[in-house]
Parts: structure tokens; sequence; C-alpha cells
């Protein structure tokens, strides 16, 4: 297991089975069935996730974990505030298929593992801006608490899943774009979080949460963005803006519900934007046939 508190792994040695063949993709995975003998039979259903890139290292893999740690931690600060619904995140594991050959990162490869989520999938944001023009206001508030409950810190976008259950999120953090990204390739820095605030809208569990909009993110009335929840709230200057003193850049108009959502301007080398709008899993009917048998070095999260 892995302890936050203490930044330590602990391996284990399991059986598992995984699939021959992918059973959906996403923008930065590929996604197989895996079956964990190690649990109880209604908890061995899991998927794996394979990077596309053969430019993420290791570490870039293990740290994807310890990030959606952080975001579990923030989903049970949200949910403390007792909003209409609670938000979780699936807990994630590192695979290390230790019986394969050694790959390009220099080790047997890895995988993420989580658990198999029944039932329909839906992507609500990513992680530039795009928001699902049928949305709930459940994923957005989240999203917007994030950036209040750390004091303008970081962010938590990306969010998909299953219901309020999610996965595969991603974190902005409130710094400078030309320094390395803190949560990997999808990290967009303070420029993932003005983008995400130029296609916000504040709904009634922002109101309901006294969510504001830091000066410094505002928008012009003209733009038809709204800056809070209802019209009585008015965000004061300086409430969680400046932590990191990122750069300001100038903010513009972003039109929803268009091609143009679905591409991002080229970045940087270093950071690999996650720009697609459909689903990271395209869930599918587990097969039925048994894949052959591996074992597994299991990383876990306490």
């Amino acid at each position: 297991t892995y302890n936050p508190l203490k930044g330590k792994w602990q391996t284990q040695q399991i059986r598992v089975s995984i699939s021959p063949n992918p059973i959906g993709q996403g923008a930065n995975r590929i996604v197989f069935q895996l079956t964990d003998y190690s649990l109880p039979p209604e908890k061995q259903n899991c998927v794996a996730k394979k990077a596309k890139s053969l430019a993420e290292t290791r570490e870039e893999t293990f740290a994807n974990v310890v990030m959606q740690c952080k975001c579990a931690d923030l989903a049970q600060a949200y949910n403390s505030r007792n909003p209409p619904k609670k938000v979780s995140f699936v807990e994630t594991c590192i695979v290390e298929l230790s019986q394969r050959p050694i790959d390009h990162t220099g080790g047997h490869p890895i995988m993420l593992v989580e658990a198999f989520l029944q039932g329909p999938y839906k992507k609500h944001s990513n992680n530039w801006g795009f928001v699902d023009s049928e949305d709930r206001n459940t994923p957005q508030a989240f999203s917007h608490f994030t950036y209040q409950h750390t004091r303008g810190e970081m962010i938590v976008v990306d969010i998909q899943g299953v219901g309020d259950i999610y996965t595969d999120p991603q974190i902005h953090a409130n710094m400078p774009t030309e320094a390395p990204p803190s949560f990997g390739q999808g990290d967009m820095a303070c420029e993932g979080i003005k983008r995400f605030f130029q296609t916000h809208r504040c709904n009634a569990i922002c109101k309901f949460l006294k969510l504001t909009v830091p000066n410094a993110l505002q928008k012009s009335p003209k733009m038809g963005t709204l800056v809070s929840g209802t019209d009585d709230v008015t965000p004061k200057a300086g409430v969680i803006s400046g932590i990191h003193s990122a750069p300001k850049v100038a903010l513009h108009p972003i039109v929803m519900n268009s091609a143009a959502n679905s591409r991002v301007p080229q970045r940087t080398p270093h950071r690999l934007i996650r720009a697609n709008t459909q689903p990271t899993i395209i869930l599918r009917s587990p097969q039925t046939r048994n894949p052959p048998l591996t074992h597994r070095t299991v990383y876990t999260l306490a």
C-alpha cells in the first residue's frame, strides 16, 4: 500500500489474468480487462490501463496514482460540506507484470489498475475547458470547490466516471506554464485553471457552497459567463488568487458546443494535453473466455 504521509509504497505478489485484446481506449491509455484473483469474487473484475505514449516514464505512471489519491482527499473535503450528492474516486494501483520482458522504461511493464465501473460512463469535462453541453451541477461544482478549498493552489478537472464515482482526473497546479508540470503531462498549470473558469458557469451547488471566482479570473459580462451562482454573490478581490503569483494571461471567449472545443493549441513539448471529449474508458461487456494467467507486483494506496 502507499502511505501518503510517509510517501512509501508497499508491494505484494498476487495472480491476475489480463485479456489479450483491449476493451477500449481513451486519449492517453489503452484499456484491458483484468481479473484480480486476490480479491473476493464479486470484486475481481477490474480494468488495466496501459499508456499509449512511449514518452511516459515509470515515475509519471506512479505519480498518476498519487494524484488520484489527492483527488480522493479533496472529494472527502467536498463531501464534508454536505452537498446534495457526494462524490468519490475509484481506488487505483500500479501493476508490474513481472513475468513479461523488460520494456522501454527499463523495467517490467506497468499498468494502472482499478475496479470495473458498472453503468453508463460519462465524461463531464476535460483539462482544457471543455464542459459537456448537458452536464449536471455536481461535477462542475466539485472542480470549482477544489480551487477554492486549496486557496487557489490547484484545481481538479477532467471529471469522468459512472454516476459520481470518478476516475482518470487531472490536477492543474497554479504555477507558470514554463515550469515543469507538477501533476504529469496533462497538468496545464495556470493556463489550465484559466481555461476552466472561461467556460465554467456557477450553478446552484456553487451558490450553496458559497464558491466565488477571484477577480483575476472573472470574465467580462459580454462573454455571457456567470461569475457566481447568483447576482447577490460578488467575488472579493484576492480571496483565493495570487498563491503562486502566476502570470496573468488575457482571457478570451470560447464558443461552446462546437468542434473547436475538441482541439487545443500546441503546447510546449513537456506538456501533453488530453483534449478529446470522449470517455477515457469505453466500457464493453467482459470477455467470457479465460485469458492466460500471469503474476504481478501490485502497488496500492492506503
